[in-house]
C-alpha cells in the first residue's frame, strides 16, 4: 500500500538509530513474494520481513487490527506486550516517541 511504502524508510532509519539498543523492526507483508522482494531491494530494507501473504490478515487480527487496515504498526515492549498500535501511516517522530522510552 502507498502509506506502507512511505513509512518504511523511517523504520530503516529508526533501526539504524537504535542499533545499540534491544530494538528490532519486523515487517509483515500481505502480498506475494516477488513484489515484496522487488520492493525490499528497491528501498534497501535490511530488517526481517515475513512473507505472510493472506495469512498476515489473521496475524493482524491477532494483534488487534480487526478492521485489517493498512498500514498497521505495532510496538511491542520487552515483555511481549503491545505498547502502542497505529492504524495509520506512522512518522519517524511518532514511532520514536513510543520506542525511545521502552529502551
Amino acid at each position: 500500500c502507498p502509506p506502507c511504502r512511505e513509512e518504511m524508510p523511517a523504520f530503516i532509519e529508526l533501526r539504524e538509530e537504535f542499533s545499540d539498543s534491544p530494538f528490532e523492526v519486523i515487517g509483515i507483508a500481505v502480498d506475494r513474494p516477488d513484489p515484496v522482494r522487488d520492493f525490499i531491494d528497491e528501498i534497501g530494507a535490511e530488517y526481517p520481513i515475513l512473507l505472510a501473504e493472506w495469512d498476515g490478515i489473521q496475524l493482524m487480527r491477532a494483534y488487534g487490527n480487526n478492521l485489517t487496515t493498512l498500514p498497521y504498526t505495532v510496538v511491542i515492549d520487552q515483555n511481549g506486550k503491545i505498547a502502542k498500535a497505529f492504524r495509520k501511516e506512522v512518522s519517524k517522530h511518532e514511532a520514536r516517541e513510543v520506542i525511545a522510552p521502552l529502551l
